[in-house]
């Protein structure tokens, strides 16, 4: 008999010990073990090779490989996510832009068709360095771990949206450009889709961290790619507190959070390209139900929220914040005040690298 069992495939429970399997991937380890008893339907290994059966000791053989490749690797195959009942993360606009809409839906994550419509974003606003970037990653995308699938599918479940970001290099070479032109599609009442005007960059302090290119500005970025995951709320969480308190606060958060489970405060970055993606899936989402909205506001319409950056140092009593003015039609990053307001929030990410 040619096809033979591996010798290492005979103690696969001892593997999955030294494997440290977590709930979840010990999960997924059984299924594989109930598929491969399947093909065995009643045989044991010990009976494969006394019988000669090289047709099923291939099966077998193949099953096993998959198993092992799993233990060692502790990732598997993966070209998409189904995530029932998830918090619809298009509710609120829609319910904004006058339409009804469910407060869960069955959102269904196909990661290569995520990667190239955010690096066709990205292109279409002008930042190639972007696309590059997303598109180098994009054959990472078809193998991940259970526990990175996990934490995505969770903060889905919970209402966020996914984006896929540059690695922080790209994001720091390009943050004035990326400022200005990541910039979210509109619509107004009775009025065609609109695209914002470039960005508006007001306060000396955000300039003199761009122009010299101060890490500070992508402090905690991954060095690779990743996948932002963010609710696309037009209220921004952690509220009715000072800079000082909303950090304190975002602390508390991560007590019981560890690797890359843990939660962070979006930069300048990571909010220019929701507030842009957030737009392009609000419209793809209206097409594909045929639901049409009157109107399509980007988060923090002014006089409602607006988001600081407490990632970034306070300056003379300030901090850097984003916020959509509508009479400009564009987005304005500037500096403001570190005491407590109503609508002066932080808006909360989780990062996971692929």
């Amino acid at each position: 008999m040619t096809e033979q069992i591996k010798p290492e495939s005979q103690n696969l429970e001892s593997l999955a010990v030294k494997a440290n399997l977590s709930n979840a991937e010990r999960e997924y380890f059984d299924k594989l073990k109930a598929e491969l008893k399947e093909i065995l339907g009643g045989k044991t290994l010990d009976d494969i090779e006394r019988t000669q059966d090289l047709v099923l000791a291939r099966r077998v053989n193949k099953k096993m490989g998959q198993i092992l490749s799993f233990l060692k690797s502790k990732e598997v195959e993966t070209k998409e996510l189904i995530i029932k009942d998830a918090k619809n993360p298009f509710a609120e606009a829609f319910e904004d832009g006058g339409a009804d809409a469910p407060e869960e839906i069955k959102y269904e994550l196909n990661f290569e068709e995520l990667a190239d419509m955010n690096a066709k974003v990205y292109e279409s606003c002008g930042l190639p360095e972007w696309a590059e970037d997303v598109r180098k990653a994009q054959e990472k995308l078809g193998k991940m771990s259970l526990e990175k699938l996990e934490i995505i599918k969770q903060e889905i479940k919970e209402g966020a949206i996914p984006i896929i970001m540059p690695g922080k290099r790209v994001m720091l070479e390009t943050t004035l450009k990326q400022i200005k032109m990541l910039r979210p599609k509109f619509k107004n009442l009775n009025k065609e889709e609109e695209l914002a005007d470039e960005s508006s960059l007001v306060g000396e302090h955000l300039n003199q961290l761009i122009n010299e290119r101060n890490e500070l500005l992508v402090s905690d970025i991954p060095e690779k790619p990743y996948i932002l995951l963010t609710r696309p709320t037009q209220k921004s969480e952690i509220r009715n507190k000072t800079v000082a308190q909303q950090i304190a606060a975002l602390e508390a958060l991560n007590e019981n959070r560890t690797g890359e489970s843990k939660i962070y405060a979006m930069n300048p970055h990571e909010y220019a390209a929701t507030q842009t993606v957030r737009s392009e899936l609000i419209f793809k989402r209206g097409e594909e139900t045929d639901v049409e909205l009157v109107q399509i506001k980007p988060m923090d319409f002014i006089g409602e929220t607006w988001t600081r950056f407490v990632s970034l140092p306070v300056f003379s009593g300030a901090v850097p914040f984003g916020f959509w003015a509508q009479d400009d039609s564009r987005l304005v990053f500037v500096n403001f005040s570190v005491d407590a307001y109503a609508r002066a929030g932080v808006r909360l990410s989780v990062r996971v690298v692929f």
